[in-house]
């Protein structure tokens, strides 16, 4: 443990899942687990006083854009932005990268959504301090990935060999392009459940095989969850399938519904832990929600201690 405290993240940007080591990753979860048993003692940190967050979030957010806002509350620290650009020079046409650079000279670290794939690593070209990507595009969401981690072994207690199945649309969820790099970091089997007009690109998939030498498995829905010792559901958000892919929204939005039922018939274990981004659209049944399978809420007790793990970490707090 103690190597890990040597370990230093400090004026890092957090772009990619892989631009992290496992002893990195192991190093936030450690920070993650600190922060978290200083919260539930209702306890507020002073660590971060005087810095401030910039928040710019160009497309919509709750449990990110806010868990970012109160971990940086937590830490004592401040925060700026907006959430959609009204009201800013982005209405008068501004270009993106000048609004990031002004951004810069009022913050000691910017944490971004955008629509945009790539955005997050535009804007860290063009800066100074840290950059968290807070969601590009359909391309990738890491401090989500940190998150689901911290919470699969926080519940569960282990993620080294479970099977652990990533269901729904794995082509544009950024969330499962990222959590399946974690996945394979810490040796669990992935099992990945979606229509094949919908699977995790093959570019990632080759990746993780070549680079981290990741199990990964394809199952039909019934078959993942008898296997499953984690289901991870996303929904079908149809604001995702643009131009002649609406299509395929229409063919496939209602083709994963997880109830009570669906878990009896296919033989799911007693302990099978169940997690979901949020939020809720069709894919998950309200009659799994207070029941021992149900982590997807659970999970976001975690999302404060996590960012603020994250948030420590690169303003150099933690050293």
């Amino acid at each position: 443990m103690q190597e890990n405290r040597l370990l230093t993240l400090k004026g890092r940007d957090v772009i990619h899942v892989r631009d992290f080591t496992k002893e990195e990753i192991d190093r936030l979860l450690e920070l993650t687990d600190e922060f978290d048993q200083m919260c539930r003692k209702g306890r507020k940190s002073k660590i971060a006083e005087g810095k401030i967050l910039a928040t710019l979030f160009y497309s919509p957010s709750t449990r990110t854009q806010f868990a970012f806002q109160a971990a940086m509350a937590r830490l004592g620290g401040s925060n700026i932005g907006w959430a959609g650009t009204a009201g800013t020079s982005h209405e008068k046409g501004e270009d993106y990268s000048d609004g990031v650079r002004m951004m810069e000279k009022f913050a000691d670290l910017i944490a971004i959504r955008h629509p945009q794939e790539n955005a997050t690593q535009t804007a860290a070209d063009v800066v100074g301090v840290p950059v968290i990507n807070c969601g590009d595009g359909d391309n990738q969401h890491p401090t989500q990935c940190f998150l689901e981690v911290y919470a699969i072994k926080k519940l569960r207690g282990e993620i080294k060999g479970f099977n652990v199945s990533v269901m729904g649309d794995l082509l544009h969820m950024r969330v499962a392009h990222s959590l399946v790099y974690g996945l394979a970091m810490y040796n669990a089997n992935t099992i990945l459940v979606s229509p094949k007009e919908l699977m995790l690109p093959e570019e990632i998939t080759k990746e993780l095989k070549e680079k981290y030498n990741a199990k990964i498995q394809l199952m039909e829905l019934d078959e993942a969850i008898a296997a499953s010792d984690v289901l991870y559901i996303m929904p079908m958000m149809e604001y995702r399938f643009k131009g002649e892919e609406k299509a395929m929204f229409e063919q496939f939005k209602n083709v994963y519904h997880i109830s009570l039922d669906t878990l009896k018939k296919a033989g799911a274990k007693q302990d099978l832990l169940i997690l979901a981004p949020l939020p809720r659209l069709d894919e998950l049944a309200r009659d799994i929600d207070n029941t021992r399978h149900q982590g997807y809420f659970k999970m976001y007790e975690y999302a404060v201690p996590s960012k603020m793990a994250v948030l420590a970490s690169i303003l150099g707090l933690t050293e």
